[in-house]
This record gives structure tokens, C-alpha cells and sequence, in this order.
């Protein structure tokens, strides 16, 4: 969690022209402006691999609420990939 912690108070934090260590779990964000939202959520996509769902963004008014549902998206990337396969493991080894 303390890494997407900093990984997210970094983004926001250049987002809103302040240090990482500046957003605080507190810090509101329900001020953002849509291309601010918008550039948020392709940094979080980008950086932790996932797909953020457009619905849930308008609830994400603090950065503690985007860690936690980043934090979830992960949990679900990772149930649904589940462990690779003696056959992946064997084709990646010899790629």
C-alpha cells in the first residue's frame, strides 16, 4: 500500500503543482477539473497496469479513496490472472 501511496502522491502532486509529500491520505481532490481527472486517471492506468472504471472516478474525492480503489483494481487484475502456467513459464524461458 505505501507504494501506491507514493506512486499516487506523486501524480497528484504534479497534477496540483506541489511536492509528493504534500498530498497527504486527506487531501481533497473533488475540486479537479475534468482534464485534471483525466490526466490522473491515464498516470494511474499507466503506472500500475490497470483500468480504472470511469463511474467509479467521480467517488474518488481524497487520495486515500484513490489508493484504496487502486489497491482494489490490483486485487481483481490479480485474481483474475491467476498464476501462469508451466507452458507460459516454458515459453517466455525460451523466447
Amino acid at each position: 500500500m505505501r507504494k501506491i501511496y507514493q506512486a499516487v502522491s506523486q501524480i497528484f502532486g504534479e497534477i496540483l503543482g506541489v511536492q509528493p509529500d504534500e498530498v497527504s491520505p486527506g487531501t481533497s481532490l473533488a475540486f479537479l477539473r475534468y482534464q485534471e481527472l483525466a490526466s490522473a486517471v491515464i498516470a494511474c492506468e499507466k503506472t500500475f497496469g490497470i483500468t480504472l472504471e470511469d463511474e467509479r472516478i467521480k467517488e474518488l474525492t481524497t487520495a486515500e479513496h484513490w489508493v484504496s480503489y487502486i489497491q482494489e483494481r490490483k486485487a481483481e487484475k490479480n485474481e483474475n490472472t491467476g498464476p501462469a502456467s508451466q507452458e507460459d513459464r516454458e515459453n517466455w524461458y525460451y523466447s
